[in-house]
């Protein structure tokens, strides 16, 4: 065990190099949309965005997320060839049965769902996007099962690269705004979705035979609760940009929209390598006492350091804005503090989810998320109106925060995996406590300035040692058992 969770760490690191190479690209783009495109254009491409999304979550993830616990699942573990091939098989199909669909309708969805009037030929574009993401949801998830992580990476890493190249090229160059960008992603998609198929073929051999009726009947009964848990999460991680949309106008959700990504860019390079390895592991190590107890260590440990880095974002991330987009969107930062408190309980969630995985409690989750998407959905229709992006970004943490509550008490009576609730919990009132008391005394612009910073900081950390919120011993013992566990020779999984 001590061997595969040093493998996994070696992982991390290398996915590291993956989410620095991806999230980079999207930080260089956002000055080139922000300068050669007004906040109404920005808003647009963010609802184009969103919809992409919430087609991938719908029929991508799904089979990803199965595709990951197929190969860790003891009847299926030693037939990963046929795993992948039927989710293939299943992906594509979904990818069908929505996507025919939706491009006979592109008029009427691009006019009354999305409020573009002559948005058909964006919403038939997204589609396109849409099928071939999906087939490389697949891929990835196949290579991440495996612990391939160069291989992942080097894809996930020259996928933004490459995009944004066409996208600097139709957008600068030719000057095409939001078709420009459109095009060039979908283009750039299509490429890397025929390559990796080829690769993957490769792999694939010897030819291991169709997958059977049983596998293709287990994967779908597994998978089949993610498609409303994966709906519910779009509206928790994405609706509110259509509220915004409708109510305040497209310059209103471009301002929010660019605010939200930068928080999530932020989150994501601390968060994502870290999730890769989780996923990859999480169910193997919650089936026996031990291995529960390793889970919740480095689960307090993690959440430690993610508590303290996006706190010291919250600080000092407003010079980060500044350098990236032009005055106009000077706006974005006021809701980045509140969507990293969203992030935070979202990363707490995806982590607490190992008892439900562990225990196959797939249905259980979505109800869980479903309830989730109900409250947001009617905090967005009480605040949107009248505190517009603020809002918004408030009644995300709210419905996150919430998520993560009824997540921890479900899962601990599924599955016992003795995660600190001093940890979980007291992190983020020890950060909003400190934030909202430093903001008050400096005036709100004057917290960026690194003495006053620095002192919040150290204040938040003071506070959260004596609360028993962060344990330094705890963490070191975690940090030295994986670092040291390379080279130990420990025992094989």
């Amino acid at each position: 065990m001590t061997w595969q969770i040093s493998r996994s760490l070696r992982a991390s690191l290398i996915y590291g190099i993956g989410i620095l190479a991806q999230h980079g690209v999207g930080a260089i783009l956002l000055p080139i949309y922000t300068h050669w495109l007004s906040t109404a254009d920005y808003g647009i491409l963010e609802i184009l965005s969103r919809t992409r999304d919430v087609f991938v979550l719908t029929a991508g993830s799904a089979i990803a997320i199965t595709t990951i616990a197929f190969h860790q699942l003891p009847e299926f573990s030693d037939r990963p060839q046929r795993v992948v091939l039927a989710a293939l098989l299943l992906q594509s199909l979904a990818c069908l049965l929505i996507g025919v669909p939706v491009v006979l309708g592109a008029r009427p969805i691009a006019q009354h769902l999305l409020g573009l009037p002559d948005g058909s030929f964006f919403v038939v574009c997204v589609t396109g996007i849409f099928f071939f993401d999906a087939i490389h949801q697949v891929v990835l998830a196949a290579w991440q099962a495996r612990l391939r992580a160069t291989l992942f990476v080097t894809f996930q890493a020259a996928m933004p690269v490459v995009r944004a190249g066409w996208i600097v090229l139709y957008l600068t160059v030719r000057n095409l705004g939001v078709r420009g960008v459109i095009v060039a992603w979908l283009f750039n998609s299509a490429l890397f979705a025929a390559v990796m198929l080829a690769i993957l073929a490769r792999q694939l051999r010897p030819w291991p035979g169709w997958p059977s009726r049983r596998l293709l009947s287990s994967m779908v009964r597994y998978a089949w609760p993610f498609i409303p848990n994966s709906i519910f999460g779009f509206v928790l991680s994405s609706g509110d940009r259509y509220f915004l949309a409708a109510l305040k106008g497209m310059a209103a959700t471009g301002i929010y929209g660019l605010g939200y990504r930068v928080a999530v860019l932020y989150w994501s390079l601390l968060f994502v390598p870290f999730q890769k390895t989780w996923t990859a592991s999480m169910i193997r190590l919650a089936q026996d006492e031990p291995g529960r107890a390793r889970l919740a260590r480095i689960t307090d440990a993690y959440l430690a350091l993610l508590g303290v880095g996006l706190f010291s974002f919250a600080v000092f991330g407003r010079h980060v804005l500044r350098l990236l987009v032009p005055s106009s969107y000077d706006g974005a930062w006021n809701i980045v503090p509140v969507i990293l408190l969203a992030q935070y309980f979202q990363a707490l969630v995806a982590l607490l989810d190992a008892s439900l995985y562990a225990t196959r409690s797939t249905r259980t989750k979505a109800a869980i998320t479903g309830i989730g998407a109900l409250v947001i959905l009617a905090l967005y229709a009480a605040t949107i109106p009248r505190w517009g992006t603020t809002g918004a970004a408030w009644s995300t943490a709210a419905a996150y925060g919430l998520l993560a509550i009824l997540t921890d008490r479900i899962g601990r009576r599924r599955l016992r995996i003795p995660i600190s609730r001093r940890t979980t919990y007291g992190l983020p009132v020890a950060a909003a406590v400190v934030f909202t008391l430093a903001t008050a005394m400096t005036g709100g612009d004057q917290l960026e300035r690194l003495p006053h910073g620095t002192l919040a900081i150290a204040l938040f950390l003071a506070l959260a040692v004596a609360g028993g919120c962060i344990r330094l011993r705890e963490i070191r013992a975690v940090v030295t058992e994986h670092l040291g566990g390379g080279g130990s020779g420990g025992e094989a999984p």
